[in-house]
């Protein structure tokens, strides 16, 4: 299967909702569970994921005063959910998806983290205020890596 017949598959399950999903062939075994803030992944030589994961939030009790805005009491972290490179927008010619100080709504596109020559948008899974872009464009993240703080 190549990367854009698995991305392909990948995004018809996200539309369906789809809480799991298993496929075998004779080269590979791909299960994808979704639920809570796990997505189970097994099997393969390689990992993508959905173009929609569940990214687990967790909130920081000393936020950084420079990075709030005067409303926001709490900031929320936005993870990466795999190794990758960070792309804060769609190509080099376009503007950043999100800026500080940009409201984010559930479901919109924060930024892109390709992985094995795969582009997977990292959307985002709550309302708020970005408050901080923690990567440069261009740059590798690890797998939990801060790319965004939202209040």
């Amino acid at each position: 299967m190549n990367p854009h017949d698995l991305k392909a598959v990948l995004e018809a399950l996200h539309h369906a909702e789809v809480q799991e999903f298993m496929l075998q062939t004779s080269e590979f075994t791909l299960s994808l569970k979704r639920g809570g803030d796990a997505v189970n992944r097994t099997s393969l030589p390689w990992t993508p994921l959905p173009t929609a994961p569940s990214l687990p939030a967790s909130a920081t009790p000393a936020p950084s005063p420079a990075a709030l805005t005067p409303s926001s009491s709490v900031r929320t972290a936005v993870k990466a959910p795999i190794v990758g490179t960070f792309y804060a927008a769609s190509s080099p010619d376009k503007p950043p998806f999100v800026r500080p100080g940009d409201a984010v709504r559930v479901g919109q596109v924060l930024c892109i983290l390709e992985a094995m020559k795969l582009m997977n948008e990292i959307e985002s899974e709550f309302e708020g205020t970005v408050l901080e872009v923690c990567v440069g464009d261009g740059e590798p993240v690890e797998y939990g890596q801060v790319l965004f703080w939202v209040g």
